[in-house]
């Protein structure tokens, strides 16, 4: 009986350092503090950068990150990409007010870039956010400048329309 209580108490304490451990861990990644540097309050739509130069940086930044080969050219989103889950559909990442990231601000910006939290909750892993965690905020401010620039275009698009349950449940995504 003695036995059998030890290992209990044992388990209890490992659950608790291990929901310790994974509380700890949620708190590094859900934490965005990183993104105050960005203006919260002006959305892409009603921003339009005059700095010639960051529009310039920001299109390399682009290109670096091949956002182009997943978002098409216009950045009006929509390619598909199946997974053994589903298939997804990329986003509209124009500067649309209704179907693109037009609402954003920088702040929502730089959240979905770098910690792949967007408008509609969690972003599905085949966004590479985890590659763009480290990008400076020097080049965050502009990629937004460069997206500033860019032609709005209206194409609404449903990503996670042809994900099987219950992966198009996008809480599944904050594990």
């Amino acid at each position: 009986m003695a036995k059998a209580k030890k290992i209990t108490y044992t388990l209890a304490a490992l659950a608790v350092v291990a929901a310790i451990g994974v509380t700890g861990r949620m708190w590094v990644v859900m934490d965005s503090s990183r993104s105050n540097v960005a203006d919260d309050k002006v959305r892409l739509a009603d921003f339009h950068s005059s700095d010639a130069d960051a529009i310039k940086r920001g299109e390399y930044v682009m290109r670096l990150a091949d956002c182009a080969a997943c978002h098409n050219a216009d950045f009006s989103g929509g390619y598909k990409i199946d997974t053994p889950f589903g298939a997804l559909q990329t986003s509209n990442i124009s500067p649309d007010r209704e179907t693109g990231i037009g609402n954003m601000t920088e702040h929502d910006f730089f959240n979905a870039v770098r910690q792949g939290r967007g408008e509609h909750g969690f972003l599905y892993p085949a966004m590479p956010y985890t590659a763009y965690t480290q990008m400076s905020d020097a080049d965050m401010h502009d990629l937004w400048a460069y997206f500033s620039a860019q032609k709005p275009v209206k194409n609404a698009i449903n990503e996670n329309a042809g994900m099987n349950f219950p992966y198009n449940i996008r809480l599944a995504m904050a594990g």
